[in-house]
């Protein structure tokens, strides 16, 4: 969407049926404090070339080692502890294998890659209370209204919705030449 807030103002601010359902969304929602998004953008690729690697490694080993006291004593003859340590003895073996995959796709359809949002802000008039309602709007809001909720709403009706801040995750995609969003 080209200048996403400029639409926002002069074109759905202004479409009755957008704010009607707009305005209906909010009266059915039972957070407390509602917040709503809209899609501003859309990021697609077109001949998309993908490609993934993986590495797998397996394998053992063995490792053995004799201290050079036990073979004097099978040798049977008495040798220092210094002298011992010279004949110690060890031997290890490794069996490793690795496989390394590369694998690449191109994908020649364009593709939606990602979305850009925003978060919508709404600026609320209140509604003057009926002086004496009526028994109907007595009973729905007593056994069909939302039960539990705090946050009334039921007189509060939009009076303009403008655009907030883009959502950034850490992650976010960013275009060349692009502005804050």
């Amino acid at each position: 969407m080209d200048n996403a807030d400029g639409a926002i103002r002069t074109r759905l601010g202004t479409c009755k049926p957008w704010k009607d359902e707009l305005q209906e969304l909010y009266q059915n929602d039972k957070r407390l404090e509602p917040t709503y998004y809209i899609i501003t953008g859309v990021y697609t690729c077109k001949n998309m070339r993908v490609g993934w690697a993986k590495q797998k490694m397996n394998g053992g080993g063995v490792a053995v080692g004799v201290p050079g006291q036990a073979i004097a004593a099978a040798a049977g003859a008495p040798i220092p502890n210094s002298a011992a340590k010279l004949l110690d003895m060890t031997a290890k073996y490794d069996n490793v294998k690795q496989t390394d995959t590369e694998i690449s796709a191109r994908i020649p359809q364009e593709i939606i890659f990602a979305f850009r949002y925003h978060i919508l802000e709404l600026a609320f008039e209140e509604q003057p209370a009926q002086k004496q309602p009526n028994i109907l709007t007595k009973a729905y809001h007593k056994f069909i209204g939302r039960s539990g909720s705090t946050r009334v709403s039921a007189h509060k009706i939009i009076k303009s919705v403008s655009l907030g801040p883009p959502v950034r995750g850490p992650g976010a995609i960013t275009a060349y030449g692009s502005d804050e969003d």
